[in-house]
């Protein structure tokens, strides 16, 4: 039977918690030029070291419940985060991924 890893991590885009500036195209690679820089909207932070270490938290337990593995026919599910620069998060609702 084959396996895939329990869990996976996307993370991408950037947007300004004062304003309604954002910009969907920013990688999670990208996100250190991103740290502390000023929105081109408004001026306020656009990725506060708090919600930056939020980031990384959630990286690396993605990565370790990923080396859990579960059957191939298994469904996946997606869950929602939002960040606030509070480095809080606001869960939204899980639903099933679709293949």
């Amino acid at each position: 039977m084959n396996k895939k890893k329990a869990s996976g991590f996307e993370v991408s885009g950037i947007k300004c918690d004062n304003c309604n500036y954002a910009d969907s195209t920013v990688t999670r690679d990208d996100y250190d030029e991103y740290l502390n820089k000023p929105c081109p909207k408004c001026n306020e932070n656009l990725l506060t070291e708090e919600d930056y270490e939020l980031v990384k938290q959630l990286e690396a337990l993605s990565d370790l419940i990923g080396t859990i593995e579960v059957p191939e026919d298994e469904p996946m599910f997606t869950l929602p985060i939002k960040m606030d620069g509070s480095g809080t998060l606001k869960l939204g609702k899980i639903f099933k991924k679709k293949d």
